[in-house]
């Protein structure tokens, strides 16, 4: 049984894959390019992971990461993810993804533009606000006294209970900010972006050392609880 899959292998997507591995989960991973793309990763994930083409990706996985540039989401429609949750953790910047409408306009978040093409899925926003390398170094056991939290956003409360044990087992504790129009709270340039993981007054997030963040950390970024008010 696989316990996640994975499409798309840079470098989320692979920081996933080793969280997941590190904690006991059964993984599959693809990307575009196929499977002989991603040897090397498998062999660094070792044998609780396997690269499949993105055709196989197991219709009974339960959670299915995508961990793809906004461009590439129009390729998924010709998945069944129907009833699958999945997770996803892009951030769209049209300088790389070109210019989406309804993500221009602001009339749909990246996990409502998500969830149009791969309707019925359920889609939970998570992992988009921590740079990769934070996201590896900074995972800690269960009831760590300096273990983060990461924000979700997502209209199914179901998915996003799973999610957040995803979260849980990969070393996260999950704050969970709404409905999927709260993603605005946590995407590229709002304060929950990066910035509660990095010592204050850090811009550049690729260089900065990785500093815990803890549940009031993040609740304070995000802007909760005003903005729920």
């Amino acid at each position: 049984m696989t316990d996640l899959a994975i499409i798309g292998a840079g470098a989320i997507g692979s920081t996933v894959a080793k969280l997941a591995v590190r904690a006991g989960m059964s993984v599959v991973v693809t990307n575009s390019r196929g499977p002989a793309s991603l040897v090397e990763l498998i062999d660094t994930l070792g044998p609780s992971a396997r690269a499949v083409d993105i055709s196989q990706i197991p219709a009974g996985a339960p959670v299915v990461v995508i961990a793809l540039p906004i461009h590439a989401y129009p390729e998924l429609v010709a998945l069944d993810l129907a009833e699958t949750i999945v997770v996803d953790t892009g951030n769209y910047s049209p300088d790389r993804d070109g210019h989406v409408e309804p993500l221009d306009d602001g009339s749909l978040t990246t996990g409502q533009y998500l969830r149009q093409l791969v309707a019925p899925a359920h889609v939970v926003k998570a992992f988009n606000t921590i740079h990769y390398a934070h996201l590896l170094e900074l995972a800690r056991p269960v009831g760590a006294a300096d273990r983060s939290t990461l924000p979700i956003a997502g209209d199914d409360g179901g998915a996003k209970s799973v999610v957040s044990a995803l979260l849980d087992r990969c070393g996260y504790d999950s704050l969970d900010i709404g409905a999927a129009e709260h993603e605005r709270w946590i995407t590229p340039g709002q304060a929950a972006f990066g910035l509660p993981y990095v010592a204050s007054g850090v811009e550049d997030l690729a260089s900065a050392a990785a500093v815990p963040a803890d549940r009031d950390t993040v609740l304070r970024a995000v802007g909760l609880p005003g903005r729920m008010s």
